[in-house]
């Protein structure tokens, strides 16, 4: 037990170290386009998918011995009332202190569709942002981290902080950004704690949490 602890650890580690250098090394080699950057994304996201392979069949065979529409349904609630609750900090947040930013990183490319090849961005909100990002905050921290208090909150500090990390940290504007971030990171662990570390469940809510702004924005109602 203690040599998989140790496994796992390392594991963990080093998915998150190429979480952070993976795309500097592609277009520090390749050019920084959005080609470079999709191939970039597309690699870890196979990379993810292969080392937590047997974590991702064990929770869809765990689904599909449910009602799958149910489970469809009940993700797409949760996905709506993820959004809700992130809208509403935002706005109170934003009433506060007006010059503060209110999306999270997968709802500002959302938004900025227009500006960014529309395929890559589809590709990084619904399935990259599902799939890998989920696998990388949740699975790989929730196999060395067993109490769920202590995951619930350490997951979702590095998750929060991650989306902050890049802006100038001696703002206190900065910080109070990571709030929402750090409100729908809870929310979402605690629906994969609550459903047994299902992790296929949290993707499909993570998807639909994505694909609601998207399809409101490509059918013209956001305009």
């Amino acid at each position: 037990m203690k040599e998989k602890n140790i496994i796992n650890f390392l594991k963990t580690i080093l998915v998150f170290l190429v979480y952070f250098i993976y795309v500097n090394c592609f277009t520090s080699l390749l050019g920084n386009n959005v080609s470079t950057i999709f191939v970039a994304d597309l690699l870890f996201l196979v990379m993810m998918v292969i080392l937590y392979k047997d974590s991702i069949i064990k929770s869809f065979d765990t689904l599909k011995k449910k009602k799958i529409g149910k489970e469809i349904g009940i993700s797409i609630g949760y996905a709506f009332g993820l959004l809700i609750c992130y809208m509403v900090v935002g706005m109170i947040l934003m009433e506060i202190f007006p010059e503060m930013e209110s999306f999270d990183g997968n709802t500002t490319a959302i938004y900025s569709i227009y500006s960014l090849d529309t395929i890559y961005t589809i590709f990084k909100t619904l399935i990259f942002a599902a799939v890998a990002e989920e696998l990388l905050f949740k699975e790989s921290i929730r196999s060395i981290i067993k109490p769920n208090f202590l995951y619930v909150l350490i997951s979702s500090v590095i998750y929060a902080f991650v989306n902050i990390m890049y802006n100038d940290l001696s703002l206190t504007i900065t910080w109070l950004n990571m709030i929402p971030y750090l409100v729908f990171a809870i929310l979402l662990n605690i629906i994969y704690v609550k459903n047994d570390n299902n992790i296929c469940l949290v993707m499909m809510v993570k998807f639909f949490y994505n694909l609601i702004p998207l399809a409101v924005l490509l059918s013209g109602l956001g305009a």
